[in-house]
This record gives structure tokens, sequence and C-alpha cells, in this order.
């Protein structure tokens, strides 16, 4: 039981950081790209550690996303009980963009 949601949590979160790496990249570019024309462009540097650890993803230098640890928890549910996780993901705008009022 445990196991089959390790690897469905472990899916989500993959998915979830291919997700916010791509709209980070797309903001940046303002357009479509190829992996291609993307190596050796990016880079991560981790700040931080243990619950204050925070990822900065870069491109070209200029970071473009911060990626904060995940969280896990059990939650009681009728069956028995579950793993959640979450976790916090900022976009970090241009210095030409400013967020929405």
């Amino acid at each position: 039981m445990w196991t089959e949601q390790t690897k469905q949590l472990s899916r989500s979160i993959a998915q979830k950081t291919d997700n916010a790496i791509h709209i980070a990249i797309m903001r940046h570019l303002k357009r479509p790209y190829t992996l291609d024309e993307l190596k050796g462009r990016l880079s991560q540097t981790v700040h931080g550690s243990g619950d204050h650890q925070v990822t900065q993803f870069a491109i070209d230098g200029t970071p473009i996303l911060l990626m904060h640890p995940p969280r896990f928890m059990t939650v009681h549910t009728d069956d028995g009980y579950k793993m959640e996780v979450t976790q916090n993901f900022e976009q970090l705008l241009p210095e030409t963009e400013t967020p929405a009022a």
C-alpha cells in the first residue's frame, strides 16, 4: 500500500516540478523552445538546508524559479491512512513584468 502511494506521490512531484520549470522558461523566453537550445543554459543552486532549503533555477544566469522542499503528511481516512504532499514554487518575474493586482 505505502509503496504504491509513494510511487504516485513521486510521480506527482516530478510532474509538478517539470511543469513549473517549463512555465518559468516560457515566461523568460516569451516563446516556445527546444531542449537542444537550452543545453548549457540552465542551472540550479540550493540555498539553505533542511526545511529551509530552497532550490533556485536559472537560465543564462537569470533566476526564474524558486522551488521549496516538499512537505509530506499522513492523513487519517475512513479506509485507514494515506500520504499527502504539498510543495510550493515561486515563479520569478522578469524585471519588465509586474504581478497582477
